[in-house]
């Protein structure tokens, strides 16, 4: 199968399965919001060590141009052999990095949403699968839910179908064989045509 005919049917199955199965339970909230802690907790110990690391580093770059500051001062003549200017550079791009990291790791204290973000979020993802144009965003949304897909084809020509199944990744997996999702209505009426493909389950 043509690599762009199979990555519009796969990507319209994706969007079609997100705008019919909502995974907005309370139920599905409490999960997110285990994970999303797990993770935030994982990145928050990776900041502390990348903060700590770069402190040390401005330290050290402080104590060099102060030292190298008074060395010129008590003998001017050794102002050749120095570069201050480099040094001072080399030390606001040093606290320029370690800025960033500490707003990193304040923006992750607020990194985990309220179920109403999360309802907002995930109502409308289906939805903006279908509305992006970027590749990068299609992609990691249909990774973030999915495993792999099986795609069998059916007929020819113009009146070729495709059926394709689906693996989903846990818990989403456990949400749909439980039946705890919301279901949606779907954002249209489907057919079984190249873009519509036929789901199996």
């Amino acid at each position: 199968m043509n690599r762009s005919i199979r990555a519009n049917v796969v990507l319209d199955y994706a969007t079609t399965f997100l705008t019919e199965h909502l995974f907005t339970t309370e139920n599905n909230y409490d999960h997110y919001v285990t994970e999303a802690k797990e993770y935030a907790a994982v990145q928050a110990h990776a900041l502390d060590s990348d903060i700590a690391a770069l402190t040390k580093q401005v330290g050290n770059k402080q104590a060099e141009y102060d030292r190298t500051k008074d060395a010129i001062r008590d003998n001017p003549q050794l102002a050749r052999h120095y570069n201050l200017d480099e040094i001072e550079a080399e030390l606001k791009a040093i606290n320029k990095d370690l800025d960033k990291l500490v707003k990193n790791r304040k923006r992750l204290k607020q990194s985990v949403l309220t179920y109403s973000q999360y309802l907002e979020l995930f109502e409308s993802i289906g939805v903006n699968l279908r509305k992006t144009h970027d590749i990068t965003v299609m992609d990691e949304t249909v990774r973030k839910f999915f495993l792999n897909f099986t795609i069998k084809a059916i007929g020819a020509g113009k009146k070729q179908r495709y059926e394709i199944s689906d693996t989903l990744k846990k818990p989403r997996s456990d949400f749909v064989e439980s039946n705890n999702f919301e279901r949606g209505r779907g954002d249209r009426t489907r057919t079984c045509d190249l873009t519509a493909p036929s789901r199996t389950r």
